[in-house]
């Protein structure tokens, strides 16, 4: 009874949030205007947001930033020891560490240690919180990928790193602070002219 009960309520939930996240998620994961935030990002990632990618370098694109997530948890959790707020833990046994960063960067987030007991403070935060945070925006940019497909005839104007970016920046962090990022972003397009983007 108490599955049916619990079944029960997460649609409901989902009924009754999905006009208000649609309308949150659909202008702020389909717009082509990019943020200040977003276009610091870009930059010193060396991103054009707008150059649009085909389907295979999209995917190449979203198994990269998985890869690079998955080597930075990786060396994050075996350097612990050195690292400030450790707590005098040591480092993770390698397997331990390529278990763990594999985990957190699929979603399953599967823990065979106590985190407590074997992770500090910087480890826990900027490593599996972070990449919990990016797995999901990962997630959210395939799925955005897949809708695209099914409903558009040209797929091509997407750009992997920029979906990511707002997935995670917009959506899953909830990092919208208008009154910091209100200001208007200039930056020349192909033919020479300024843009100002304002959202």
């Amino acid at each position: 009874m108490a599955g049916w009960l619990q079944a029960t309520v997460v649609i409901a939930v989902a009924v009754a949030l999905h006009v208000p996240l649609g309308d949150y998620m659909a202008p702020t994961l389909g717009s082509g205007r990019h943020w200040r935030a977003e276009m610091v990002l870009y930059r010193c990632c060396g991103i054009d947001p707008d150059a649009g990618q085909r389907w295979p370098d999209y995917l190449r694109s979203l198994l990269a930033v998985s890869l690079v997530g998955i080597l930075g948890l990786y060396l994050l959790l075996r350097a612990q020891a050195f690292l400030p707020y450790s707590l005098g833990h040591p480092g993770m046994n390698p397997a331990l560490a390529f278990n763990t960063a594999v985990s957190f960067t699929t979603n399953t987030s599967w823990q065979n240690y106590s985190g407590e007991a074997a992770l500090g403070y910087l480890a826990q935060a900027a490593g599996l919180g972070a990449e919990a945070f990016l797995s999901v925006a990962v997630g959210l940019a395939a799925a955005l990928a897949l809708i695209r497909g099914l409903v558009r005839h040209e797929t091509d104007r997407a750009h992997a790193h920029s979906d990511v970016c707002r997935a995670d920046l917009w959506c899953c962090n909830g990092a919208r602070v208008p009154h910091l990022l209100a200001r208007p972003v200039t930056r020349p397009t192909r033919r020479g002219i300024a843009l100002r983007n304002r959202r």
